[in-house]
């Protein structure tokens, strides 16, 4: 049938076919006019295959036209082969370059490709010959947005809602983008609008429940991936959602069991059995989760997936030697995989073996390659500010000893003098979260963003100083570092040795974890030393009153710690063994989460055994469950004992609030250090020793004196509400002075 010259053409342009497809009819190259309606009618029958067939056909004929080309793009697309689409509306756009639907068309294949910048070129031509169309901009405000240009994209959306405020796309895309840039409620307020307009859609309940897990709200968003599970049984993402709610949630158990679904639905899917064992070793079952791993531990065929986990639960139990070697399988496979390098070097700070300098060497070598695979974006000029803008990069802001450390940092800020942004990349934010956002003028949520976007959001923010709060510790972006985005970068707690970078300029300690001469070499950064100490503690509003020491009450001293098991390697708890040997009838008290595991309770009880000390004397506890509890077990203790050659540092801080004197071995580097430095900044400095016969020597020597050792417990309280380790306000003037000084050098 043959299509008149003067019907609409068949290929919806709106045109008779005489001005349109018409043209090129008389060609020997074109379809028969006749091929044209059936071709169409299998498009609009929902036949994309044989739509496929019949143009694949006609091009092997040697035909080639606009319609031609068009119609086999549409079809490609509905097919959801995006690649073959994307070339056949070029192949169109040669015929017909002005034509809008096609180049619309075009820029959502390459969008679907990501191919953004590509995708955004095209529908910017687009839009301007159809200015209003809400198709269009909501593309390219998506495209924008994939390219980490979150202030255009957000224009964009705000004009597709200004143009189309009943067109629930608008605001369902604004929400998304809100939702990446921090702006929760916002997003919330959006998303609403959304479903008030377009009606509860897939798309929105999933956002829904996203957004609900990045505001701290895990419960919100499992009732709701239940619901669409109720509607859509077995539907594999909306359990991997529910998995991941409740992860956050801290439900491991009940994490396990949905990777378990996951994997009765996919019985391969290697990510769910990982995410399983992962989940049973975090609910405390270490044994569980190494048997569900071991029949796929093949030593000819490393599996890369299969090694991260086993060493990701051996370092959730203490046992860094065994997380640290599965680690160097993957790195001996997989030369630049960024978790098994991060995280194998990270433990290695644990172990008392290791030598300083291969240990900077190795954290060298491996950001080296970072900064070779990732240019630095154009660097910015330097500004003078009214204020500097100052941005924390950080995936602890919660719960967790950087969160308990930089609460009162962001309380005490001065807005008037600097403009703070976060960039946080937690999974998981909490209430703590929630408190600090409440002081930061501009918080941006980053985990789901590649390291190029993360940058770009950075440099769009004009950032002055970005400061690093992770280092190489788990959630770090250190690969954002390296592409520059500020012109000047700090890195700072949270981690206690060189990031390696070369684009990181300075690192925050202070004279005494940091003296001039000792610990500069071990670093790519430039020391940069604060007055007093290098970071301030808010004691807790939990924190009970500090009772008298319980070895008045008793017949016997308590030593003791609450620190994580990986810092107790052997060459610790050999000098602990000796330490209950000299004080007699002494005790020991142990807490951590590794302690959950039967295995590493028996390992600790069969090395105090080995050393002549009965089981009777080592009390090993998993962690209580809230914090009043956990600062309150510190009333069953009357000497704390610091590890090395990492020391604590919350953990020395809690136990010195909660009024016990603590041990420490200072040693030759930044983490071996702290104590010292948190000691001397409250009066007593005599506690950090150089030596462990002087280690020794002071355990017995407050053991001495029960009546002077109460004396001394009850005065570290007062010492330390005077001191500068919990002086916030003057930290915070002492730090942004830091900072300008920072500044006003790079520029210089």
């Amino acid at each position: 049938m043959a299509v008149g010259r003067n019907a609409p053409c068949p290929c919806g342009s709106g045109r008779k076919f005489k001005h349109c497809c018409g043209k090129a009819a008389g060609s020997p190259a074109a379809v028969s006019t006749g091929a044209y309606p059936q071709i169409q009618a299998m498009l609009s029958a929902g036949r994309f295959a044989e739509v496929s067939t019949a143009c694949d056909r006609e091009l092997k004929a040697g035909r080639d036209d606009f319609l031609l080309h068009r119609l086999r793009a549409d079809a490609a697309a509905r097919l959801g082969e995006f690649a073959i689409a994307h070339e056949a509306y070029g192949r169109a756009l040669r015929h017909r370059p002005g034509d809008v639907v096609t180049i619309y068309n075009a820029g959502t294949a390459a969008l679907r490709l990501e191919r953004f910048e590509e995708a955004a070129g095209l529908l910017e031509k687009a839009l301007r010959k159809k200015p209003e169309d809400k198709e269009i901009l909501e593309s390219l405000g998506v495209a924008h947005a994939q390219m980490g240009h979150y202030r255009e994209a957000e224009q964009i959306f705000h004009r597709l809602i200004a143009k189309h405020p009943r067109h629930p796309g608008g605001y369902l895309n604004l929400a998304v983008l809100q939702s990446v840039t921090g702006e929760l409620d916002a997003a919330l307020g959006n998303l609403e609008r959304a479903e008030a307009l377009g009606g509860e859609t897939l798309q929105t309940v999933l956002n829904r429940g996203m957004l609900e897990v990045k505001r701290g709200r895990p419960d919100e968003a499992i009732v709701l991936y239940q619901r669409l599970l109720t509607a859509h049984p077995n539907e594999p993402f909306f359990l991997e959602s529910l998995e991941a709610a409740k992860a956050a949630k801290g439900d491991w158990e009940g994490a396990a069991e949905v990777a378990e679904q996951i994997l009765e639905v996919r019985p391969g899917d290697r990510g769910a059995l990982c995410r399983r064992a992962y989940a049973t070793a975090r609910s405390g079952d270490l044994d569980a989760a190494l048997a569900m791993l071991a029949p796929y531990d093949n030593e000819e065929s490393v599996d890369l997936d299969i090694q991260n986990t086993y060493a990701r639960c051996y370092s959730e139990f203490g046992l860094v030697k065994e997380a640290v070697a599965r680690y160097r399988r993957i790195v001996a496979a997989e030369p630049l995989h960024p978790g098994a390098n991060s995280s194998g070097i990270f433990l290695r700070h644990y172990l008392p073996e290791e030598q300083e300098a291969t240990l900077v060497e190795d954290i060298k070598r491996y950001m080296a390659r970072e900064e070779q695979r990732d240019r630095p974006l154009r660097a910015r000029k330097y500004r003078n500010h009214r204020r500097l803008r100052v941005g924390f990069v950080s995936a602890d802001l919660r719960r967790h000893s950087v969160g308990y450390f930089m609460r009162p940092i962001f309380e005490q800020l001065d807005s008037a003098r600097h403009d703070i942004y976060v960039y946080d990349n937690a999974k998981a934010p909490d209430d703590m979260t929630a408190a600090m956002q409440q002081h930061v003028q501009y918080w941006r949520r980053i985990e789901s963003l590649s390291d190029e976007k993360a940058a770009s959001l950075i440099q769009e923010d004009e950032i002055d100083i970005l400061v690093d709060l992770s280092g190489l510790t788990a959630g770090h972006r250190l690969p954002l570092f390296a592409r520059k985005p500020a012109p000047v970068q700090v890195t700072w707690v949270g981690y206690p040795a060189t990031t390696g970078l070369s684009r990181m300029d300075y690192r925050i300690g202070d004279a005494l974890t940091d003296p001039p001469g000792l610990t500069d070499q071990w670093y790519s950064e430039a020391l940069w030393r604060l007055p007093e100490v290098f970071s301030v503690y808010e004691p807790p509003a939990e924190a009970p009153e500090v009772r008298s020491t319980p070895a008045l009450s008793r017949d016997y001293i308590t030593f003791g710690t609450f620190n994580n098991f990986n810092k107790l390697n052997d060459r610790v708890l050999d000098l602990w063994a000796r330490i209950l040997q000299r004080v007699e009838g002494s005790r020991l008290l142990l807490k951590s989460f590794s302690f959950k595991h039967e295995g590493t309770r028996n390992y600790v009880w069969a090395f105090f055994e080995s050393h002549g000390i009965e089981k009777g004397r080592v009390d090993i506890l998993p962690p209580d469950k809230g914090l009043q509890d956990h600062l309150a077990r510190y009333g069953d203790i009357d000497i704390a004992l610091d590890p090395f050659p990492y020391c604590g540092t919350t953990t020395t801080c809690e136990a010195l609030w909660m009024g016990l004197p603590v041990i420490s071995l200072v040693g030759e580097t930044h983490r071996s250090r702290v104590g010292l430095s948190q000691l001397t900044s409250i009066g007593l400095p005599e506690l950090a020793v150089e030596a462990e016969d002087a280690y020794l020597e002071k355990a017995g020597e407050l053991a001495g004196d029960v009546v002077a050792l109460d004396r001394l417990r009850q005065s570290i309280r007062g010492r330390m509400a005077d001191s500068p380790l919990t002086d916030a306000p003057r930290f915070v003037r002492h730090l942004q002075a830091a900072f300008e000084q920072m500044y006003e050098q790079a520029g210089s």
